[in-house]
């Protein structure tokens, strides 16, 4: 992560990592769908960063996770659609499968118009007390409207997946 002297501007450069450019691209996607996902996501990283709860050396989530949890709290209340679950072309880097619908005309409008400075508070209070971490797992691929992703049968999943390869 390179931060320009005095630009407050945070730059992730990444060199020959074809999955961390589409990871990139996704969440460009979400955040250009939808410009409330952007500003949740930038809002719940400054929180991260007041509180001091951002930082991997410090045991803590990265930025980049925050922006996962941003966009699967806004993908199961609908505000906007799986983009991983809609309708594309497959698209692997080395035996991971980053597909998703990159065509932002093609992409619903999601169904929740809530103002961010609600959808704020829902998220705060959804992580907060109502996420089940010991059971639960936060997986934008994987997540529906009303359904939490259960972390143990998604590591059978995934187990299973890497059996066939």
């Amino acid at each position: 992560l390179i931060t320009p002297e005095g630009g407050g501007l945070e730059v992730d450069l990444c060199v020959n990592n074809r999955l961390g450019l589409r990871n990139s691209r996704l969440l460009l996607t979400y955040c250009t769908k939808d410009r409330r996902v952007l500003y949740l996501g930038r809002l719940m990283k400054a929180l991260a960063r007041g509180y001091e709860i951002v930082g991997t050396a410090d045991g803590c989530l990265n930025s980049y996770a925050f922006m996962l949890m941003t966009v699967y709290f806004c993908v199961i209340k609908k505000v906007v659609p799986n983009l991983q679950k809609l309708p594309c072309e497959k698209e692997m880097v080395a035996s991971w499968d980053v597909s998703f619908c990159s065509d932002i005309s093609a992409v619903p409008d999601g169904d929740n118009d809530a103002c961010v400075a609600s959808l704020l508070l829902q998220m705060l209070r959804f992580y907060g007390w109502e996420f089940n971490w010991k059971r639960d797992a936060v997986c934008p691929r994987q997540a529906t409207p009303g359904e939490a992703v259960n972390k143990f049968t998604l590591l059978l999943h995934w187990s299973t997946t890497e059996d066939q390869m």
